[in-house]
């Protein structure tokens, strides 16, 4: 039977934000704590997957985050690959790869669809044998925000560990494609 506390967390409607790595809470001041209830008694639509600042820390050591701020800060993305201004400024979203060789490597979003695969066709190019030629889509919804389409891919995308065919994006989400992952940001600065 369920305690009074897991059952009031059941029958509400607040999104919860859980780091993906220590499973902390992100409360409505902005502070992480450690859950005082168990995260299975949430419904899946509940939770919002996030990284708390200290994970950023140990997860992504090239990555500064200033929460007063809300932006990161990139303290080793490959400058030498960011010809675009745009970049540079923080005005457009951007995709940073944060796995495999290429981590560090930024790619701006900057009109209403960006083609994502293996194929030099594409936007977005991804040299990662388990993308497909024509992996996804990365649809702009708003002024500052994309959504992520899978187009049929072979391993399909996941959104902060969960396969999704089309979801809209949100500052800090981890996408995987294939086997390379990708961290999107609306808000951010270069160091």
């Amino acid at each position: 039977m369920k305690g009074k506390s897991e059952q009031a967390i059941t029958s509400d409607k607040t999104i919860y934000n859980v780091c993906c790595n220590c499973k902390k809470l992100k409360s409505s001041n902005g502070k992480w704590h450690a859950p005082d209830f168990d995260l299975k008694s949430l419904n899946p639509f509940q939770i919002s997957h996030s990284v708390c600042p200290d994970c950023v820390k140990i997860c992504y050591p090239y990555l500064v985050f200033d929460s007063s701020k809300d932006f990161m800060e990139f303290s080793s993305v490959k400058t030498e690959e960011i010809s675009d201004t745009a970049i540079i400024s923080g005005k457009n979203p951007i995709l940073v790869i944060i796995s495999d060789k290429n981590k560090g490597k930024a790619f701006l979003l900057d009109k209403e669809l960006h083609s994502c695969g293996r194929s030099s066709l594409r936007d977005i190019t991804i040299s990662d044998a388990s993308v497909s030629s024509k992996h996804c889509e990365f649809r702009q919804v708003s002024n500052r925000s994309y959504e992520v389409i899978d187009t049929e891919s072979t391993n399909g995308v996941l959104l902060n560990e969960q396969r999704v065919t089309r979801s809209q994006l949100k500052q800090g989400d981890i996408i995987c494609i294939g086997r390379t992952l990708l961290l999107y940001l609306e808000s951010y600065k270069l160091n």
